[in-house]
């Protein structure tokens, strides 16, 4: 039976409980409120797309939006982004009598940072005077590519396909390797199985995706992942240990070739060039060897030249880090113009 103190400890010990509980949710409430009311919204590529059941997410069509970029060196640019029918950034004339180049790829060809004219498949086109089909999503997966080039590939009839590819590409393409990435996109997406297979999966903890429906709430989570992650413990460390004896990346090279085959057997005879925005080991290599075993040209030296330019004090990219300014895709453009016209001679 218990005693008169033992209830008043009890019920002490549960009205803490209950307060801190309030605490912690008001806290929470205010603050969204202020976080929602201040801060700039990190996810500037995803506001600029829509769910999709078979993509996972497209790029929102006819759609406009202004603001301002800053680069890595701190100078500041305001950018014009539009897209045209079926979230192209551009789609010319289909009765054109120019020959017809169609760029598929992520982040760095969706390329919010900078204008359409100044994007890198636009003066690459205009500079060979080729009609323009250009699509890129951020965080597009390679089988998300494909997709899409399996959508648009009878319609356009291009001449030449570019396929743009980077490091991120292996986690995309294998869900249980991206839900213990560092990097992730979190969103439901298809995924190709060993078995050649479409899956389609959300890669992120349900305690997660309750959390993620707070934007303070996630701010905290991921400032609390960030401090207490162990460097060992996450998958781009355990691929550059190991890089294919790590089982999962192993398995994201195979499924990778496998999409890459299917890329193949679309566009059939009509000339595939892979645009390698990559370096630094194991990616790097794994691309090209992906890239010599099928006979697919890879362009890996737009990329180089652009590192180099930036180690050289040019303000090639965009101050998160990675994505280009309007100068760093006319380096890219430039250094693709000889591989294209020769294959597009071909």
């Amino acid at each position: 039976m218990k005693t008169t103190q033992d209830i008043s400890t009890s019920r002490k010990i549960l009205y803490s409980l209950i307060i801190t509980l309030v605490f912690l949710l008001v806290f929470i409430a205010i603050g969204e409120v202020v976080f929602r009311l201040t801060a700039q919204e990190e996810n500037y590529y995803y506001n600029k797309a829509s769910n999709d059941a078979k993509l996972g997410w497209r790029t929102k069509a006819n759609y406009q939006s202004q603001g301002t970029i800053k680069t890595k060196k701190g100078a500041e640019y305001t950018v014009d982004y539009s897209t045209i029918q079926k979230g192209f950034r551009h789609f010319d004339k289909l009765d054109s009598l120019k020959k017809r180049l169609l760029v598929v790829g992520d982040s760095y060809t969706q390329a919010v940072e900078v204008n359409s004219a100044a994007m890198y498949g636009r003066v690459l086109a205009d500079s060979l005077d080729l009609a323009l089909y250009n699509y890129g999503q951020a965080g597009y997966g390679t089988l998300q590519q494909a997709m899409l080039i399996e959508e648009v590939f009878d319609t356009i009839q291009p001449d030449l396909v570019i396929l743009q590819m980077c490091s991120n590409d292996f986690v995309d393409n294998h869900a249980p390797m991206e839900y213990n990435s560092n990097y992730r996109v979190g969103l439901r997406r298809p995924y190709l199985t060993m078995s050649g297979e479409i899956d389609y999966v959300l890669p992120v903890a349900r305690w997660k995706r309750i959390i993620k429906k707070s934007k303070f709430a996630s701010l905290i989570l991921k400032k609390f992942l960030n401090a207490t992650a162990q460097a060992d413990k996450t998958t781009q460390y355990q691929i550059q240990e190991l890089g294919k004896e790590y089982l999962p990346y192993g398995q994201s090279y195979q499924i990778t070739g496998q999409i890459l085959d299917r890329i193949q057997s679309k566009v059939g005879q009509t000339p595939l060039l892979a645009l390698l925005l990559v370096n630094g080991k194991p990616y790097e290599q794994d691309l090209v060897t992906l890239c010599a075993e099928r006979g697919i040209p890879y362009a890996l030296e737009p990329f180089k030249t652009l590192l180099k330019a930036q180690w050289d004090g040019k303000d090639v990219k965009t101050s998160d880090g990675y994505h280009f300014t309007p100068l760093g895709h006319q380096i890219i453009a430039e250094g693709l113009i000889p591989e294209v016209k020769n294959l597009i001679q071909e």
